[in-house]
């Protein structure tokens, strides 16, 4: 009898380790620098943080993608917008007034959740107001001896929330 309930318990066991998880963690998209100025020196970068805490009544974790300043670098901002706002490389001056100004803190351009009773997302939640085929962000490096603005062009792909630079420009 005893032999019979551990054949048992062996394999429902086996059976439940081997299914599959409904709605699984999506793969985690690869994380990017990017050198502007073609200097040997990275500027920025576009970094994905894994298992972030979201303390939220519906949330309880993500996958949260940042734009990264590395060095004593900027990025162009805008009061009540979100990061990725910017339409035309026009708007980018070296001397801003407002509503845009220049910022070195880090900023989150998109994410994907694990809502508590949906589990993870199918798409990506993008920075910006509206999904578009590339994303603008206005750059400022800052070098001992002077400061270059200018831009860089990112795609963002709402499936798999990886990243792409498309182009870059100093002045």
């Amino acid at each position: 009898m005893k032999t019979k309930i551990l054949i048992f318990l062996c394999a429902v066991l086996c059976f439940s380790s081997c299914q599959k998880e409904e709605n699984p963690k999506p793969n985690v998209p690869k994380s990017l620098t990017i050198d502007v100025d073609k200097n040997g020196v990275d500027d920025f970068q576009i970094r994905y943080i894994d298992d972030a805490i979201i303390y939220s009544p519906t949330t309880s974790e993500a996958i949260l993608c940042y734009f990264e300043i590395l060095g004593n670098n900027e990025i162009l901002n805008k009061t009540e917008a979100p990061f990725l706002f910017l339409k035309d490389v026009s708007e980018i001056k070296k001397d801003v007034a407002d509503p845009f100004y220049w910022q070195k803190i880090n900023a989150q351009i998109a994410s994907l959740e694990n809502h508590y009773k949906n589990g993870w997302g199918s798409t990506w939640k993008i920075a910006s107001n509206g999904v578009q085929d590339h994303y603008l962000i206005g750059i400022k490096l800052n070098n001992i001896a002077e400061s270059k603005i200018g831009w860089i062009k990112i795609t963002i792909d709402n499936n798999t929330g990886q990243a792409k630079i498309v182009d870059s420009e100093v002045q």
